[in-house]
């Protein structure tokens, strides 16, 4: 809003500057209408038209001041003020000693003295005196005084009272209102009375905050009845004057009826303006007793908050104290009176030092100073050994919060206070158990320290042991692997020389000679199986097996390649999944894959066996799978088809020796993975072993 009066006092300013130039131009090229603005009416004089140039600069000068160019600018307004009181003057000292024209002929001399002969070029006893009073105000806006800023309005307002009145006589066709009497030549001109209206409602704007401006705009009664009445008093002045005037010039009523129909008719508009008045400020007067009355009603309500507020106090668990910025007790609850026992009266108004130990009086002043220099909250069991005194001079350990409270009547401390003697004690006793409690883990410690050396001792032994078995086992396979290897010489010798009995004495021997001899050669060639497959079954086990990187999918086609007579025998099919790569060594693999094939062609009762073999992987191992569609396995058996010389079945249903499953639970756990079936008798087996991962997939599928 401020910014919009500034826009308009800067408008003003403007216009005034425009006007002085419009009157100056009239003048250069000589035409009346520029400075007459309305035919027959007096001409403004150039040096008129100066002095409003110079008030309109001072009025641009005041609306763009600032507080680094405000020196010099007041200045240059007071100069150019100064000039139009001076000449102000000096015109009106002509007029009173009839004095020649002196100043007035230095502008346009020769124009002024054809257009006007009696007093060329001087402006009107109007216009010297709005100049002095307009002036006169603009120097008082430069002075900071609160006074000068009041002179500044009253000066301004009387500025506007000769130009209103003045235009009011062009309005009316009132000569005597802008002319001097006997010379219609001598008065104000339009354009002059139109400037210093410019200049008066600038200079107004200019200070939105102070006089009439203020008052205007303002939401208070007088306020609202200025901005009612004015306008209405500003137009019906005008309208009745115009009237008069008009219909009596033009014959349409006398002098007296004119009056009398005026005054009816001002009356009338002024009663109608008093009734709506009386009206809005009766409504002011209901809406003013709704606000008291919601006043009271919001007091009411703030009385019961009070209450309630004060009920709450009294009902706390803890004692409560409120203490001001002087250290003053203000307020207490109940359980003040209880824990300190003090009565409520001697309490108030009194230093909060009274419920402290007399060790403490003396320092606790500058604390709380402190605290209030810097309030903030601070909640219970902050790390401090705080005391109370009661008022036989007991003391008792407390715990104290404070907490600020703003208020209109400044800052408050809201203490909350809570007896802790049981507390204490009870830390004490958990100090003094918790004493023992070190103790005894001493204690326990020492006992734990002897049971740990006892620990490691037999650990030490236990691992004596572990390394003398473990030298026990390696011996016990390297027996085996001899005593097999061994065996299976004179197992040949005797095998090859019963053959070689029944290839040449076979026609010699009688039917049950050769039965025998039949029955030798069956079990010595099981006999050398046997031994074959524990001696594989040792090798498992051997150091200096390597372990290496190793492509399933290749493994695959080497067993399928071993197993090819078995396979076209059946006749069997065997499907290769893509596999992966995986670690492990080689040799034990292609054995562990062997096996597993071979069992699944050998234990089938189908026209057509199916093997398959497939792969999928986990965080860091492979489960491998190789299906089968045979006879199948109860899970009965599950763990027990892995046991060495473990059989199912008889040598006449399928020929075997039992550690082929041995053998592939013993590579398996040799890698590090484990081993096991899915079965159901007559629904096929699925045997899954896990081997360490290496890389991605990456072989081929058979």
């Amino acid at each position: 809003m401020n910014a919009d009066y500034r826009l308009l006092s800067k408008a003003s300013g403007g216009l005034v500057i425009s006007l002085a130039l419009i009157v100056f131009v009239g003048w250069q090229f000589n035409q009346p209408a520029l400075t007459r603005l309305i035919p027959g009416a007096p001409a403004a004089a150039p040096l008129t038209a100066l002095l409003l140039f110079f008030l309109g600069v001072s009025l641009s000068l005041l609306n763009y001041t600032n507080a680094t160019t405000f020196a010099w600018r007041k200045r240059i307004i007071r100069l150019l003020a100064g000039t139009a009181v001076i000449i102000g003057v000096f015109t009106l000292i002509q007029y009173l000693f009839a004095l020649k024209p002196t100043l007035e002929l230095w502008l346009y001399g020769a124009a002024v003295q054809q257009m006007q002969p009696s007093f060329p070029g001087r402006p009107s006893p109007h216009t010297a005196v709005n100049n002095v009073i307009s002036g006169l105000a603009f120097i008082a806006a430069t002075m900071p005084q609160p006074k000068a800023q009041r002179y500044t309005t009253i000066l301004t307002l009387v500025s506007a009272i000769v130009p209103w009145i003045a235009l009011f006589g062009y309005v009316t066709l009132t000569n005597p209102l802008y002319t001097l009497p006997g010379d219609p030549q001598i008065g104000m001109s339009p354009l002059t009375a139109v400037s210093f209206l410019f200049l008066a409602v600038g200079l107004l704007a200019w200070q939105p905050r102070q006089g009439i401006i203020h008052l205007f705009r303002s939401d208070s009664p007088g306020g609202r009845v200025v901005r009612r009445l004015l306008p209405f008093t500003i137009l019906i002045t005008i309208l009745f004057g115009w009237t008069i005037q008009v219909g009596g010039n033009r014959g349409w009523f006398d002098p007296s009826s004119a009056f009398a129909i005026s005054w009816s008719l001002g009356s009338l508009g002024f009663i109608v303006l008093i009734i709506h008045q009386g009206f809005s400020l009766h409504r002011q007067f209901q809406e003013r007793k709704q606000a008291a009355e919601e006043r009271e009603r919001m007091l009411q309500k703030l009385e019961k908050e009070e209450e309630k507020s004060r009920t709450l106090l009294e009902s706390a668990p803890d004692a409560l104290v409120i203490v001001n910025e002087r250290g003053k007790i203000v307020i207490v609850n109940e359980q003040v009176e209880k824990l300190f026992q003090f009565q409520r009266e001697e309490l108030i108004d009194q230093p909060v030092e009274i419920l402290l130990p007399e060790r403490f009086k003396s320092s606790h002043p500058q604390f709380r100073r402190d605290y209030f220099a810097s309030p903030h909250a601070r909640p219970m069991g902050a790390g401090l050994d705080l005391y109370g005194r009661r008022r036989d001079g007991q003391e008792f350990p407390v715990e104290v919060s404070l907490n600020v409270l703003k208020t209109p009547d400044g800052t408050l401390a809201l203490a909350t206070i809570r007896d802790v003697t049981e507390q204490k004690i009870a830390a004490k006793t958990l100090r003094q158990f918790n004493s023992k409690l070190e103790e005894r883990a001493k204690q326990m410690t020492a006992e734990l320290r002897e049971r740990t050396k006892e620990v490691e001792e037999t650990n030490a032994e236990l691992k004596r042991h572990a390394e003398a078995l473990e030298q026990s086992n390696l011996e016990l396979q390297q027996f085996a692997y001899i005593a097999s290897h061994d065996l299976q010489t004179p197992l040949r010798s005797i095998s090859g020389f019963v053959q070689l009995l029944q290839q040449e004495y076979h026609e010699q021997l009688d039917e049950r000679a050769n039965e025998w001899i039949n029955i030798t050669v069956q079990n010595t060639l099981r006999m050398q199986t046997l031994i074959r497959d524990i001696l594989a079954y040792s090798r498992v086990e051997s150091p200096t097996n390597p372990i290496e990187s190793v492509n399933l999918n290749e493994v695959a086609n080497e067993v399928c390649a071993l197993v090819k007579y078995e396979i076209e025998d059946k006749p069997a099919e065997v499907t290769v999944d893509k596999l992966p790569i995986v670690l492990g060594n080689r040799t034990h693999l292609i054995l562990l894959m062997q096996n597993l094939i071979s069992n699944g062609i050998k234990y089938n009762n189908k026209a057509l066996p199916q093997i398959h073999v497939s792969a999928k992987q986990n965080t860091n191992e492979w489960i491998i799978a190789i299906q089968d569609n045979g006879i199948g396995i109860s899970p009965d058996y599950f763990s027990k088809v892995f046991e060495i010389f473990r059989r199912l079945h008889t040598q006449e249903e399928y020929p075997g020796n039992g550690i082929g499953l041995a053998i592939c639970r013993r590579v398996v756990e040799r890698h590090g993975g484990k081993i096991w079936i899915e079965s159901d008798p007559d629904q096929g087996s699925t045997f899954y072993f896990s081997l360490p991962k290496e890389g991605g997939a990456n072989g081929t599928k058979s």
